[in-house]
């Protein structure tokens, strides 16, 4: 294979530090020229120098905000763990979750703050702008929409609910995939390869054909710990957060996952586009501090670099005893050479930042066509004007380019809880006046972010609120960037009337059609999956077709944790589909289901390099 790229080089460059900053203004413009006044600038992440083998911390600042980056050299902190044959892994089965867990998990910058923002969101009302869409195929009918409000407000009976729904017209293939085994919430990832269709969910993997057949199925802690797998034992640590997609570029499957028992994140990395084959693991450190946790490891690649970001806490991840939340020690990303890993090599070049508080969940976004340029955005946790986006290039992987750039968008909101049928659990409501379980919905950090053609497609929770409704309800943000001058296009909430949406994901078929799904949930329909995809002729909004029901809910979820991510993948050997998975409830626990959305055949145009 191939080993000359740019990344990995071991030529010593100049220490030259270049910093391009951009601001998000009227008249947009990559040049650093163009501002006088670098107090407009947003805040920098500054810029990897030359690496130094002994690890040696390098120091980055721009005066303008007094602001110091620290960054490491990693290469001889990535350690070689072994390799794993998918097809020999067991599935061990574990007691599921039932019942109501009261003890708080969720991980959000200011838990305080996060709180008391979710109590007051339904009484809140937001000013976005809001798209009203019906997800009944009922509606269809002239008088569609007063159908839809009067079933809304009377509370569709459950018996007869079935009648409306249609999934099959843009659906070419749906099926059950994994349900619970041991862990909420679910951290729902699907990607599809060139045969293949693979999931991963907490704590277990999954390998099906395109029509759903099931090949293999096996514990994430045997795929990611291949000495727990030659004993054939489960693991004594603690792993969660899975991530995972599949890179057409190389042909390979790469997953993430994070290990909080050794403070890590691991990585495994096909040898073959066959998923059920060997992989390869490795461990990346991050954090400082000894009790550091990293959750969240999400990744992205380029054409030559793999970049993983995570967010850092206290405490393992755990509660303290007062019930006091862990408290959160920054993000970090960390920057790798990509042949190295498809390599096998037992040094991967890497570059690593030093935990940084000034922002909070950053997500990498994927890319479809090839570029050496990583895409890294965050959009922080809510109460937010702006998307920061930074973006990664340069000749070497110790000589990287930073370009920090802040598009204004609508302010951003903690969405309230996502409200279910109200029935009767004998044994998971046991206190007088105890109110009914609700779907959380975390805060307003970016779910995924996609770049395609030079356009950057965002989406995440939001709170919003619909003229007619009694309450602000749970909403999805989506948002459009042209990052080729620098504009958002497109920045609106999805909304339903007396409905609560959440958890939305999205990808771009390789014909140039977009495919979302995210979950949906009201007073009379249990947490389900909704789809639809936007016409790649029409780039507004409100041509996102009427959702349809990808697997309907029957049962209500119950416990405190939900999410926390969906998942969207294109289709690289079929370029009409998009793969979707996410959560739903047809008992106390819960169940995933997976579709693959036919966006049509029109060929928008020949993909060329993303653009900034």
């Amino acid at each position: 294979m191939k080993t000359n790229n740019l990344c990995c080089s071991n030529i010593v460059t100049s220490l030259v530090l270049i910093i391009i900053i951009s601001a998000f203004l009227p008249n947009y413009t990559t040049s650093i020229n163009a501002y006088s006044n670098t107090s407009k600038l947003p805040k920098s992440f500054g810029s990897f120098k030359d690496g130094i083998i002994d690890k040696s911390m390098i120091s980055s600042t721009l005066k303008s905000h007094s602001i110091v980056l620290k960054t490491y050299n990693t290469t001889d902190m990535i350690s070689y763990v072994g390799e794993v044959n998918v097809s020999n892994l067991p599935r061990p089965l574990f007691k599921p979750f039932i019942g109501i867990n009261s003890k708080e998990s969720y991980l959000t910058r200011n838990f305080q703050a996060y709180k008391s923002a979710k109590n007051q969101s339904e009484i809140v009302r937001p000013n976005t702008s809001v798209l009203e869409i019906e997800p009944n195929s009922y509606t269809s009918s002239s008088s569609s929409k007063n159908n839809l409000m009067t079933l809304t407000n009377k509370q569709w009976p459950l018996s007869h609910r079935s009648n409306y729904f249609n999934t099959t017209a843009i659906l070419s293939a749906k099926f059950e995939g994994l349900s619970q085994n041991c862990c909420v919430p679910p951290d729902i990832q699907v990607a599809a390869g060139t045969k293949h269709v693979v999931e991963m969910v907490n704590l277990d993997g999954a390998i099906y054909t395109k029509n759903g057949t099931l090949l293999k199925s096996f514990g994430l802690e045997f795929l990611f710990g291949p000495t727990m797998a030659k004993a054939s034992q489960g693991s004594d640590g603690i792993m969660s957060d899975p991530v995972l997609l599949f890179d057409n570029l190389s042909g390979r499957w790469f997953a993430s996952i994070s290990d909080i028992t050794i403070h890590s994140i691991r990585v495994a990395v096909s040898k073959t586009d066959d998923p059920t084959g060997v992989w390869r693991i490795y461990n990346i450190p991050f954090g400082l501090q000894s009790n550091n946790c990293s959750d969240q490891p999400f990744i992205g690649l380029s054409k030559d670099k793999l970049v993983i970001t995570v967010n850092n806490w206290d405490n393992d991840c755990d509660w303290r005893s007062d019930n006091q939340p862990p408290k959160f020690m920054g993000v970090q990303f960390t920057v790798a050479c990509k042949a190295d890993l498809l390599s096998g090599s037992r040094s991967v070049k890497s570059i690593q930042s030093e935990p940084e508080l000034t922002y909070f969940s950053l997500h990498p976004a994927i890319t479809f066509t090839p570029t050496t340029t990583l895409l890294i955005v965050t959009a922080g946790d809510f109460n937010h004007n702006s998307v920061q986006a930074l973006y990664i290039d340069g000749h070497s992987l110790y000589h990287l380019q930073l370009e920090l750039v802040s598009y204004g968008i609508q302010d951003t909101h903690v969405a309230p809880d996502g409200i279910q049928p109200m029935v009767q659990v004998a044994r998971q409501i046991t206190k007088v006046g105890e109110q009914q379980p609700k779907v959380s919905t975390g805060d307003a950090r970016i779910q995924n972010a996609i770049w395609y053609q030079g356009k950057l497609w965002i989406a995440f929770n939001d709170g919003c609120f619909i003229p007619g409704d009694t309450k602000s309800r749970s909403c999805i943000r989506l948002i459009q960037i042209d990052t080729t001058i620098g504009k958002v296009i497109q920045d609106i909430d999805v909304g339903s009337l007396a409905s609560s949406l959440y958890y939305p994901a999205i990808s771009i078929s390789r014909n140039g059609t977009l495919g979302i799904i995210f979950g949906y949930s009201s007073h009379s329909v249990h947490p389900s999956l909704l789809v639809s995809t936007r016409s790649s002729s029409n780039y507004e909004f409100n041509s996102i077709k009427m959702p349809q029901y990808l697997k309907l809910g029957t049962a209500n979820e119950l416990s405190n944790r939900y999410g926390d991510y969906f998942a969207a993948s294109s289709d690289p050997s079929n370029s009409s589909v998009i793969w979707v998975a996410g959560e739903y409830h047809s008992m106390a626990t819960w169940s995933t289901y997976i579709g693959g959305l036919n966006t049509g055949t029109t060929i928008l145009s020949k993909m060329g390099v993303e653009g900034k």
